[in-house]
This record gives structure tokens, C-alpha cells and sequence, in this order.
């Protein structure tokens, strides 16, 4: 999926720099390592080896550094209850992984104008 995503990201043309990390402590490792810039989106996968996505977000949540960047639940999930979880445990997007290429393309489209770009009117389908 990661190489999907990458191609929408491309498709977009969003002035974007997209990394990745292969699991949920890779993923605060990242977050954490100075001089890094500052991601301006996490997109979190709930279904990470070695740590998942929602311990993740539980700790980017009670870590000030980490706590304001906002995150996006990308998962192939569809349940109501794990969208509820995510919402109360802090994330600002629950996204489920589309069927279509053209889909992820919106999604990140709408997902960049609201959270990157500032574009607060333009919230994505299923957003918060």
C-alpha cells in the first residue's frame, strides 16, 4: 500500500515530502529524531507490527512534543467502533484505505487542503 499511496501523493502534485517508517516504533523513533522537520500529517496505519497504530497515537497524544500534529487513521478498518476509538483517543481524521486510486487521490487531496494548506471549508469525506 505504501507504494500506492506514494503514487497518489505523486498524482496530486502536492508540494509534499512523504516518509515512511515499517512500524509503530520506527514510526515515534522518527517522530522524535532532531533536526528532522516537523511532520504537518501522520498518517497512521492501525496495524502495525511491534507497536499499533493506536499505542502510537495514544503516546503522540500524552507527549507534548507530538501532541498537536495532526493524524490521520489510514486503515483498511470500516468499523464504527474503531472510528469512535480514534476520535476519542485523539486523531483528527479516520480514513478508510479506498477502493480506487483516483479515491486515495482525493482523500489526500482533501486531506492536504484542511491540514497542510489551511483550507479549513474543505474537510474530507468522513472527516472529524
Amino acid at each position: 500500500m505504501a507504494i500506492v499511496f506514494r503514487a497518489a501523493v505523486n498524482e496530486a502534485s502536492l508540494p509534499v515530502i512523504v516518509d515512511r517508517v515499517s512500524n509503530g516504533e520506527e514510526a515515534l523513533e522518527y517522530l522524535h529524531a532532531p533536526p528532522r522537520q516537523r511532520p504537518n500529517v501522520v498518517f497512521l496505519d492501525l496495524s502495525m507490527p511491534r507497536m499499533t497504530g493506536w499505542e502510537v497515537l495514544e503516546r503522540m497524544r500524552v507527549d507534548e512534543s507530538l501532541r498537536d500534529i495532526p493524524t490521520v487513521i489510514f486503515t483498511t478498518s470500516s468499523c464504527r467502533a474503531d472510528k469512535e476509538r480514534a476520535y476519542v483517543l485523539g486523531a483528527q481524521h479516520f480514513l478508510t484505505k479506498p477502493v480506487t486510486f483516483a479515491g486515495l487521490v482525493d482523500e489526500i487531496e482533501a486531506v492536504y487542503r484542511r491540514f497542510v494548506s489551511g483550507d479549513a471549508n474543505s474537510a474530507a469525506s468522513g472527516g472529524a
